[in-house]
C-alpha cells in the first residue's frame, strides 16, 4: 500500500516523540513535556486533516463551476440554434413563397409571350434572371440557418407548389423505407428545388 506524505509526517513525528520522550533530561517533567508533545503533535495532525478537506472542498467546487459554465454553454448554442431555426422559418415562410410566386408569373408571362411570337420586354426577363438569383442566395442562407432542421414531408412540398399555383400530384409507389437523415434531406431538397424552378 502507497503512504502519503501526511502518513509519513505523522509516522515521522510519532518517532520522533518516542525517543524525545524516552530520552529526554530527567523523568520529574517528562509527563508534561509529553502531554505538550501530543498536543503539539494532535494539532499537526487536526490540522493536516482540515487541509485535505479544504482541498476536497476547492476541488469539488471547482468542479461544479466548470460544470455550470458547461451548461451555461449548451443552454446558450441551444437557443442560439433554435433562433436560427425560428428565423429560417420565418424567412422561407415569407420571402420563399413570395419569390416564387413572382419567379413562376415571370416564366409564365415570358413563355406565353414567345409563344405568341411578341418580344419578350428586357424588364421582364431581368425580373426573371433576378428572382431565380434571389431564391438561389436565400435557399443558401436557410440551409446555414437550419442546417440541424429535418426535412419536411412530401405532402408539404406538393401543399407549398399548389399554393404557387402549379398542378402537383405525388404517388407513392413500393413499400416505404426509413432512410438515412441526410439522405432523406437531400433527397427533400432537390425535389423542392425542381418544383420551385
Amino acid at each position: 500500500a502507497r503512504v502519503g506524505h501526511r502518513g509519513l509526517a505523522a509516522a515521522g513525528g510519532a518517532v520522533f516523540l518516542a525517543g524525545y520522550v524516552a530520552t529526554g533530561p530527567g523523568t520529574q517533567h517528562a509527563a508534561e513535556r509529553a502531554g505538550l508533545l501530543v498536543g503539539w503533535f494532535l494539532c499537526a495532525v487536526v490540522t493536516g486533516l482540515a487541509d485535505r478537506n479544504w482541498q476536497a472542498y476547492l476541488r469539488q467546487t471547482e468542479q461544479r463551476a466548470l460544470e455550470a459554465e458547461r451548461t451555461r454553454e449548451e443552454a446558450a448554442l441551444r437557443r442560439a440554434g433554435e433562433e436560427r431555426l425560428r428565423i429560417a422559418r420565418e424567412l422561407h415562410d415569407s420571402l420563399t413563397h413570395s419569390i416564387s410566386i413572382v419567379k413562376l408569373q415571370a416564366g409564365v408571362a415570358v413563355h406565353l409571350a414567345r409563344k405568341r411570337g411578341d418580344e419578350v420586354p428586357p424588364a421582364l426577363l431581368a425580373i426573371q434572371e433576378a428572382s431565380g438569383e434571389a431564391m438561389r442566395e436565400l435557399r443558401s442562407a436557410l440551409q446555414v440557418l437550419r442546417a440541424d432542421e429535418p426535412a419536411g414531408t412530401p405532402a408539404l412540398l406538393v401543399e407549398r407548389a399548389r399554393a404557387a399555383g402549379l398542378a402537383v400530384e405525388l404517388t407513392v409507389t413500393g413499400d416505404e423505407r426509413q432512410l438515412p437523415r441526410a439522405v432523406d434531406r437531400a433527397a427533400y431538397r432537390i425535389v423542392q428545388e425542381a418544383l420551385t424552378n
